[in-house]
């Protein structure tokens, strides 16, 4: 995740990451014991979130 994106919103490259945990974690349907985080890339400067992805895609299937 380290390659720059540019903003649909505002068209600049400056993003980094950060993640959604706890309760912002995605959950196997049916059960609350399989979750993982997930990565977001957002815009520094308008706030957009460019992408979302789970991070243990492995722990869902």
């Amino acid at each position: 995740m380290k390659e720059k994106r540019t903003c649909p919103e505002c068209g600049s490259q400056r993003n980094k990451t950060g993640e959604f945990k706890g309760y912002g974690s995605v959950f196997k349907k049916n059960s609350v014991l399989k979750s993982s985080p997930v990565d977001a890339c957002f815009c520094l400067d308008c706030g957009t979130i460019l992408f979302l992805r789970v991070r243990n895609i492995e722990k869902l299937t």
